[in-house]
């Protein structure tokens, strides 16, 4: 830290004493009042660091006096709602830092049974930034009851809507959608109602909310989540149509922010059996594979773009009439495209995708002339082969699975691979410190080129088991029937995560900056 950082820091914590001090030495209630807007004025500062300042009203113990006012002590409705605004934007700190506002947390809840809108918004608001903060203060959040009355608000919001009254508050109804869908992140749940008949109905129901985009995003958000912990929650949300209702946001017109979680709920519906594909398919089959056209030519949003090829590789992972589907859709030659010209991380999930369509022999069977159309004019060898230079295992694995697809056409196969510097690529993967890769590079090259004469029976093995083995192929990738046949469990994800492996746009802590 510089001196002049230093000195700008004591400057800061001087004015949250001096407005701590005057809070507590003044019996006036306006005084009060102006001492508290200086406060969530530095809380709510974007161009200085409100860390010391959070620091400062931790250390002289000032959550407690905002603890007791958020709980209604003064019976003062704008002292209330400025408490509970300083706790909120404490909670947007540090993780130590929100800690501190845990045992606040009965209070918050309290008032989400209170009648005064803004109170309930504001306390709604603290509870999210709690709540997304990490799985153990989710978890604490939740065992103290927040998600009942969280899910009454949401029950009465879909009611409202359900008969067209506009009396609901938007931005109340949006921060409980956001403050829910925190409480579902993350792989294990402490036990809780998140998947029982009045809340998922009241989520149904807010997906009537056509005209309100930040709505539908945090109800596809809260969808999402519930969709990508396991095959039984999964199963109860198709049983209750979600299908129907995710589809009916996407359009040529639906936001970035919305369209990314819709599309990322239809691929985890996608991605656990084939009857559950078959299901979200057999009612939605066109207006899906329609969105994800749409979406495909959205070339300035490459998110958008990802979602959609990880979405399309779910259903090429399932049964030949899905993938006839996809190849009926000319999705295809757009895939391989990406493939040869797109950024890098297209690239990797388009690997990802037409693999799922290539890599089973009765898919070979049914498409006899895909694997030769994808390799006429270099459209999948040249590519896959620039990807084993790029230092990403798990892309790697899959390119090596294509290349082993492909060689395993015929010598007219083996010999276009050769032409292509195929050998030398794959002698390039002989120096990555994956064992396996090594394994499996030196396996390809000795089987169809036979110039590893030292290549001994237990390396044979070892790299033949290597190539089989489809858990080094990322699980959340793999779709509904690799999925099925992988004998380990999900893969663990960071808190925050979804299970496609990137980040929610939905951020965990939001502090306020509108105070004016």
């Amino acid at each position: 830290m510089t001196q002049e950082q230093e000195q700008d820091m004591k400057q800061v914590q001087q004015v949250v004493d001096q407005a701590i001090q005057g809070f507590r030495s003044s019996p006036d209630l306006e005084k009060k009042k102006t001492h508290l807007s200086l406060l969530i004025k530095l809380l709510s500062r974007e161009t200085i660091d409100p860390e010391p300042c959070i620091d400062r009203i931790i250390q002289v113990g000032f959550v407690k006096d905002l603890t007791i006012l958020a709980g209604g002590s003064t019976k003062n409705a704008d002292l209330q709602i400025q408490a509970i605004w300083c706790l909120t934007n404490i909670a947007s700190g540090t993780t130590e830092q929100t800690k501190q506002v845990v045992p606040a947390c009965p209070v918050l809840i309290q008032s989400l049974s209170g009648t005064n809108s803004r109170i309930k918004e504001h306390a709604v608001w603290a509870l999210g930034n709690i709540a997304g903060d990490s799985e153990e203060l989710r978890n604490t959040v939740i065992k103290m009851g927040a998600f009942l009355p969280l899910c009454r608000i949401m029950q009465q919001a879909a009611a409202a809507a359900a008969k067209k009254n506009n009396n609901t508050n938007p931005a109340l109804v949006r921060t409980v959608a956001w403050t829910v869908s925190n409480m579902l992140k993350g792989r294990v749940l402490p036990k809780a109602q998140f998947y029982k008949h009045p809340f998922m109905e009241s989520i149904a129901a807010l997906y009537s909310c056509k005209d309100d985009a930040a709505i539908l995003t945090e109800i596809s958000w809260i969808s999402t989540y519930l969709t990508s912990r396991d095959e039984q929650g999964t199963g109860r949300i198709i049983a209750a149509k979600f299908d129907n209702l995710v589809v009916s946001v996407l359009n040529k017109d639906t936001p970035t922010a919305l369209a990314i979680p819709a599309l990322r709920t239809i691929g985890n519906m996608l991605a656990y059996n084939d009857s559950f594909n078959s299901t979200v398919l057999s009612r939605n089959g066109k207006p899906i594979l329609s969105a994800l056209a749409a979406c495909l030519k959205q070339e300035k949003h490459r998110g958008l773009a990802k979602e959609s090829i990880w979405v399309i590789g779910n259903i090429l992972a399932g049964p030949t009439n899905h993938v006839k589907a996809v190849l009926d859709g000319g999705f295809i030659p757009v895939l391989a495209k990406i493939l040869n010209s797109g950024q890098f991380d297209l690239q990797r999930e388009a690997v990802y995708a037409l693999l799922n369509a290539m890599r089973e022999s009765q898919k070979v069977k049914a498409f006899p002339k895909l694997i030769p159309a994808l390799v006429k004019e270099g459209k999948i060898v040249n590519p896959v082969l620039r990807l084993l230079k790029i230092d990403d295992p798990d892309c790697i694995k899959a390119c090596l699975n294509m290349l082993e697809v492909v060689l395993a056409q015929g010598k007219d196969y083996v010999s276009l691979v050769e032409e292509a510097n195929g050998i030398e690529c794959l002698e390039h993967v002989h120096l990555h410190p994956n064992r396996a890769l090594w394994d499996h590079a030196h396996f390809l090259v000795d089987k169809y080129w036979g110039e590893d004469v030292d290549y001994g029976p237990e390396e044979k093995a070892a790299a033949a088991a290597a190539a089989a083995d489809p858990m080094d192929y990322p699980v959340w990738r793999l779709g509904a029937q690799q999925q099925q046949q992988a004998q380990q469990p999900q893969q663990q994800l960071p808190f925050g995560l979804s299970n496609n492996g990137s980040n929610s746009s939905s951020n965990n802590h939001q502090p306020r900056f509108d105070f004016g």
